[in-house]
């Protein structure tokens, strides 16, 4: 298993290469606990770049906000000086990152989706191909809670360099049904042939 010390030595080491960073991070309850250790890490984060895989079409000011757990979980302390990059507004801002993504970290629900890509998605090839073209879309009323969203999909989330899924005790059922039922989201995601995905502890 990966470390939150994985993913600072990561971020450092592409600050002294490439002068920045990119982190890619999902919304939800269960990363929280990690973006407050993350937070306190020792880096120069005034050269990271954030940005949210995913969010909820609600008020920023709703505890429904993926955007609000992030500003109030990890862009904090010592990561207060990170450059947060908003989906809301212009989400294509998102896309000029895409070279940058050095590491991802994805949650993923008992439904098996991940980001905001659920199984009603499974058959729409821009949504679920790796082979689509990397883009942001926007979803009708989905999920739990059930509201329309806004998504990288999932070839966009494949250009992260090292893809990190969290390790949930009460979800490891879940991960491991997933490896073999392609009608589950991250079914994709794991059998994707990406060189780095690895199972981040908590």
């Amino acid at each position: 298993m990966k470390t939150i010390d994985h993913i600072a030595n990561i971020l450092s080491s592409n600050v002294d290469k490439n002068k920045s960073s990119c982190l890619i991070v999902s919304g939800g309850k269960s990363p929280l606990k990690t973006y407050k250790k993350l937070s306190k890490c020792d880096i120069d984060w005034a050269k990271i770049n954030i940005i949210l895989c995913d969010d909820r079409d609600v008020s920023r000011e709703s505890d429904l906000s993926n955007e609000k757990h992030i500003l109030t979980n990890l862009i904090i302390n010592k990561a207060s000086k990170a450059n947060y990059i908003s989906l809301r507004g212009d989400p294509r801002n998102a896309l000029k990152y895409i070279n940058q993504f050095d590491i991802g970290i994805f949650g993923f629900g008992y439904d098996g989706h991940f980001a905001s890509i659920f199984s009603d998605h499974i058959k729409k090839r821009n949504f679920i191909s790796k082979d689509a073209i990397p883009d942001i879309l926007f979803t009708d009323n989905i999920g739990e809670p059930f509201c329309k969203r806004i998504t990288m999909n999932l070839s966009m989330i494949l250009e992260c360099k090292n893809i990190l899924i969290l390790d949930v005790p009460e979800k490891r059922h879940i991960f491991q049904e997933a490896k073999d039922n392609n009608k589950m989201p991250l079914h994709h995601l794991l059998q994707s042939s990406h060189k780095s995905i690895s199972i981040l502890s908590p």
